[in-house]
């Protein structure tokens, strides 16, 4: 599976809501999709990122990760490993 092919799968408000309450740039918003995607596999991501999403726990998300210090200024690597931790109950 493609990047394209992931962030192609996801809604608007899941990407709008991340973007806009994290202000994650566009590499650091596609390691947490396909990360996330990895993680928790594609029927649960298409749930929970996909049209029209779970904006609340979305919401939850971002809070969390605002809480974990994950900004602009996080490397892709810090951006994997919150997603990872963040989602290790769905494995």
């Amino acid at each position: 599976l493609k990047p394209m092919d992931i962030l192609g799968s996801v809604g608007a408000m899941p990407a709008k809501l991340l973007v806009a309450e994290l202000g994650l740039r566009i590499d650091q918003l596609a390691v947490f999709l396909m990360v996330a995607r990895e993680t928790v596999g594609p029927d649960i991501f298409s749930r929970m990122f996909g049209q029209p999403g779970e904006p609340e726990l979305i919401m939850r998300m971002t809070q969390r990760a605002r809480l974990e210090g994950l900004t602009q200024k996080s490397t892709l690597p810090e951006v994997s490993a919150f997603v990872r931790k963040l989602f290790t109950r769905f494995r």
